[in-house]
């Protein structure tokens, strides 16, 4: 309203292809028993699988969707089962994007991203990951919340309630982390005009 700049940072490609091509989404209602159903069958196959059927029925939407992001998956299944159409046929965006955007994207070598990333989830652990997580649980909040799907609170729930050792979540947080970090340069290179820039 007041005409100034604004900046949108961050690495979900998803939500940025939303603002640049105006995207317009359904507003179908929550089918409860279709949801339930779906959760359950999740819980008993994992989030992959969902997703693998998600890419069968509509590979537009599975494109754009993180396998490990099991809330939209359900959510793109649950409105395919309720409506029988795909639910990229409900997404509408604009043909060209948007003039009035800069893209810049920053980049370095992968070895180097892949270096700060572990040095990164090591300084996590070190100032507290483990002990956030420990509260959370005590606190009551049950780890299949949706919450406890960003990286490193998933591992951290699993150490602490006894599934995994910690090196072991140690070694998964790093890996989950780089595999986003590579997934996240394979959707960015796809934006045209990206102002890159090479931070080494």
């Amino acid at each position: 309203k007041k005409n100034k700049n604004i900046i949108i940072c961050g690495g979900t490609g998803f939500y940025i292809n939303a603002f640049l091509y105006n995207y317009t989404f359904t507003d179908d209602t929550t089918n409860t028993a279709i949801k339930s159903h779906l959760l359950k069958e999740s819980e008993k196959y994992g989030p992959v699988k969902m997703w693998e059927r998600l890419n069968i029925i509509d590979p537009a939407s599975a494109r754009i969707i993180d396998p490990n992001n099991n809330k939209r998956v359900i959510r793109a299944l649950e409105i395919y089962e309720h409506t029988k159409i795909p639910p990229s046929s409900f997404r509408k965006k604009s043909d060209a994007a948007r003039k009035d955007t800069k893209i810049i994207g920053l980049t370095a070598p992968r070895e180097l991203v892949y270096q700060r990333i572990n040095n990164r989830v090591d300084q996590m652990i070190d100032t507290g990951l483990i002990d956030e997580v420990r509260q959370l649980l005590d606190m009551g909040y049950h780890q299949k919340l949706q919450a406890f799907e960003a990286l490193g609170y998933k591992e951290a729930a699993s150490y602490l309630t006894g599934s995994i050792e910690k090196q072991e979540m140690i070694e998964l947080i790093k890996l989950k982390t780089r595999q986003f970090a590579k997934r996240q340069i394979t959707w960015f290179k796809r934006f045209n005009n990206v102002h890159w820039i090479n931070i080494t």
